[in-house]
């Protein structure tokens, strides 16, 4: 008999608490939208051995990010949006502290209207696997109406996600570190179908790349938006 039971809204295969996944390090990035709230998105990379100056990850990382960001995204971004900073923190150990990467804010050079706080362009993990957790989605919001076209995505705005996308790659290369979709201890569980899905140990899979897949824009329910 399986340890757990999906059933509508419940995810059979989750356990509850914190969850540890070994050589990984998780990279939070922060930003600040035109209504003054903050927002967050995760990137993860992998390595071999554990970073040996987590300080020095941080603000290596910052300073890579923060140049991709406004090189490559600012000139969409609202003047009144920031990409303020990132927290990276090695996932082998719930316990272990997180630090913090900052310096000058990356503020965006859009002069246009900004578009509502929810709106977001959606940045895809790729990876060569299928199954539960062989994914990821990057939900990027803080655009003007610069970058929208008829109610899609701007040809040149995708272009500059993709650059983006390739940015981040380098930039956790650089760092010696591989770019993943972390993926959290799974128990073994009944699926709604009956199917009895197996239990999956801590790991991560390997991100060919982040691109943006489609035109479409979408939104994200964020807590105080």
């Amino acid at each position: 008999m399986a340890t757990g039971q999906s059933v509508r809204a419940v995810d059979g295969g989750h356990i509850k608490g914190a969850a540890d996944v070994p050589q990984v390090v998780e990279i939070r990035n922060f930003g600040q939208l035109d209504n003054g709230k903050d927002y967050s998105f995760a990137l993860h990379g992998a390595y071999v051995t554990t970073p040996p100056d987590m300080q020095a990850l941080a603000a290596g990382l910052w300073t890579s990010l923060s140049n991709a960001w406004s090189t490559h995204l600012a000139l969409y971004m609202s003047s009144s949006t920031k990409f303020n900073r990132v927290e990276v923190r090695d996932m082998a150990n719930h316990l272990l502290p997180v630090f913090i990467g900052t310096g000058t804010a990356v503020v965006g050079t859009g002069v246009e209207m900004a578009m509502p706080a929810d709106v977001s362009a959606v940045v895809t993990a790729n990876i060569q696997a299928r199954g539960k957790g062989m994914k990821g989605r990057v939900f990027i919001p803080g655009w003007t109406v610069l970058a929208n076209n008829s109610g899609f995505i701007d040809d040149p705005v995708i272009s500059a996600l993709n650059a983006w996308g390739a940015a981040v790659i380098q930039a956790l290369t650089t760092q010696g570190l591989t770019a993943c979709v972390a993926q959290v201890r799974r128990q073994d569980y009944t699926g709604l179908t009956g199917a009895l899905i197996p239990a999956r140990n801590a790991g991560h899979v390997v991100v060919s790349s982040y691109t943006c897949r489609n035109n479409e824009w979408d939104t994200q329910r964020r807590r105080g938006l």
